[in-house]
């Protein structure tokens, strides 16, 4: 993803995480998993899933959890809807919409959106995941972006995971960062990924994104994308640019 990204009304508009990354050598038994899961996901021509993100900051008691659901398509279509309440029961409704044409982002909280620029091959979208979604566009390509390293062996729910760390390489300026990848051993799919963003009031955030329901030969059309902003909701002025196959401007994917 882009950049820019929003984490719920309560901590304000996240930006992409610019926490350290450690130092990271090349580690073989990492980057030959996450190849395989990249490899699996980007040879699909249509995804969907169900997922749960929760927001937590480590140092103080706030904790934001919302549920998702996630269809993309080949070449250029995806729709992803975020929705939830606050702590302080504020409702919440995020859909990132491309139908073919132009790239839609509608903010619910306060009911505004706004229509970028769509390539016709992308790599990534702006939007709150990484390589969970990303990999359906980019492929191993994303791999260039950084250093896998193998960690071990954990479980998200009852299915064995290899946990990868993606040591994020530095770019367009901003420093590096180190996201988490848990990733099925006998499917090779994408269950959760969890990486640091930060807050407009700087206080350090982890967002975890867990996957369920994947379904990689899911039947969906060009209709299934369609998206019109709801009655109401006011268009942002200044677009953000949907991010270019092979444009290096990013921190990490």
């Amino acid at each position: 993803m882009k950049i820019m990204q929003t984490v719920g009304i309560a901590v304000g508009s996240i930006l992409m995480a610019f926490g350290s990354a450690s130092q990271a050598v090349a580690d073989a038994k990492g980057e030959k998993i996450m190849r395989e899961a990249l490899v699996k996901l980007n040879s699909a021509q249509a995804m969907t899933a169900k997922f749960t993100q929760t927001t937590v900051a480590p140092d103080q008691p706030f904790k934001l959890t919302l549920i998702g659901t996630i269809a993309v398509m080949k070449a250029n279509y995806i729709r992803v809807r975020i929705t939830g309440e606050t702590p302080d029961h504020k409702k919440i409704e995020r859909v990132y919409a491309s139908n073919g044409a132009e790239y839609i982002t509608y903010f619910g909280e306060n009911s505004t959106y706004r229509k970028d620029r769509l390539d016709p091959k992308p790599q990534e979208f702006s939007g709150e995941w990484e390589a969970e979604v990303d990999g359906f566009f980019g492929g191993v390509d994303l791999l260039k972006r950084g250093i896998p390293v193998y960690k071990g062996v954990d479980k998200v729910g009852s299915v064995p995971c290899d946990v990868i760390t993606f040591n994020a390489n530095p770019r367009d300026g901003v420093a590096a960062r180190v996201m988490t990848y848990y990733i099925g051993q006998k499917d090779h799919l994408f269950y959760r990924a969890s990486y640091p963003v930060p807050s407009t009031n700087n206080v350090r955030l982890t967002q975890t994104n867990t996957l369920s329901d994947i379904n990689l030969s899911a039947k969906l059309s060009v209709k299934d994308f369609a998206y019109t902003p709801p009655s109401g909701a006011k268009p942002l002025r200044r677009p953000r640019e949907v991010i270019r196959r092979n444009d290096s401007r990013r921190s990490a994917f």
